[in-house]
């Protein structure tokens, strides 16, 4: 909708790509204003603004509320998984206590905030990416395991085997993980063991359940048989370990190491369905999907055209190629294959 500037206010989102007179960006569509994007524009005497309706800057502002609560509580979890981390690094031991008071408040954001999903995208990436990781791995894992319909049980065993899922890299060099450099075929077969050092290290200090060791020993196995470290296919992967690889192929497409390399969830959904019978379980893959094209409805995106729209219909077949309202159209992404959704503003 076109409006003065006057009108403008802190939380209304572009609709389109604003520029100067000369033909300069000045700010990109789906731009969520604030204070000085306003004070930028009123200095250059800009009349009219193209932002988007009044239910779309409710939804911004509400996200963004929601996302600095969850912000807050899942920078803590990052900061006390980053001590346990730590102090197994240095040969203590991994303290069940903590792990439980880092998990049961994420248990409690995957049973009871329905938005969940589409507040953990929103929030930025946090810097200690080994932890970060891990704590988004324990989230995906738990909401996998609800969507699965199973018991509260197995969605705190999912999250806690997500959370520990990588703890076998403290018996590894940081430099073998964190380096640019192509590992030498020893370095890559040396950071292959770090599921069974984790598995080792876990069975010999902690009471933790068997299911949640055994996602630790094979969340590199693959359901075509061909991953590690002992070659499971299929049915013989157990279901928590085939719910904790979704969830890290998933953080790993959408939060990579290099930040540039990260795709957003409709690609990333695309991706793991293509790895379902290969890499992944076909039916766990397919709630996975379902669980989170649910997600994506109402979500404003930019295309690569530079036009910005709201995702208003998923197509079941290809959940990564939804129907998006623009301002003036309906563009079928299905149909469209030139055209392609590159972020998600909200």
């Amino acid at each position: 909708m076109i409006i003065k500037v006057d009108q403008l206010k802190s939380g209304m989102v572009l609709q389109a790509d604003l520029f100067t007179a000369n033909g300069d960006l000045i700010l990109a569509a789906g731009t969520i204003l604030n204070e000085d994007f306003i004070e930028r524009i009123d200095r250059l005497k800009i009349d009219n603004i193209n932002v988007m309706d009044d239910q779309s800057t409710l939804r911004s502002k509400a996200l963004v509320t929601s996302v600095n609560a969850l912000d807050k509580a899942y920078h803590n979890a990052v900061d006390r998984f980053k001590e346990v981390y730590l102090v197994a690094k240095n040969g203590g031991k991994v303290d069940e206590e903590v792990i439980d008071e880092i998990s049961t408040p994420i248990v409690e954001e995957i049973l009871y905030n329905s938005s969940l999903m589409r507040e953990l995208w929103a929030m930025t990436q946090y810097d200690d990416y080994t932890f970060d990781h891990s704590v988004s791995v324990s989230i995906i894992s738990g909401l996998l395991a609800k969507w699965v319909g199973d018991s509260e049980n197995l969605v705190k065993r999912a999250t806690v085997a997500g959370l520990l899922h990588d703890i076998g890299k403290v018996a590894i060099p940081e430099s073998l993980f964190n380096g640019d450099r192509q590992l030498t075929s020893e370095e890559a077969e040396l950071v292959k063991t770090h599921p069974l050092k984790g598995y080792d290290l876990l069975k010999a200090q902690s009471n933790l359940s068997d299911h949640v060791l055994q996602a630790v020993l094979h969340h590199h196995e693959q359901y075509d048989g061909a991953g590690y470290p002992h070659g499971l296919k299929g049915e013989a992967i157990s279901p928590l370990t085939r719910i904790v690889s979704i969830a890290n192929v998933y953080v790993n497409l959408t939060k990579a190491r290099k930040a540039s390399e990260s795709v957003n969830p409709y690609t990333a959904s695309e991706k793991i369905r293509e790895l379902s019978y290969q890499l992944l379980d076909p039916h766990y893959t397919s709630v996975f999907i379902d669980g989170i094209s649910n997600f994506f409805v109402g979500n404003v995106v930019k295309l690569s055209n530079g036009l910005v729209g709201e995702v208003v219909l998923i197509n079941r077949s290809r959940s990564s190629r939804p129907l998006v309202k623009t301002e003036d159209d309906f563009i079928d992404l299905s149909v469209r294959k030139d055209i392609d959704i590159v972020s998600i503003i909200y």
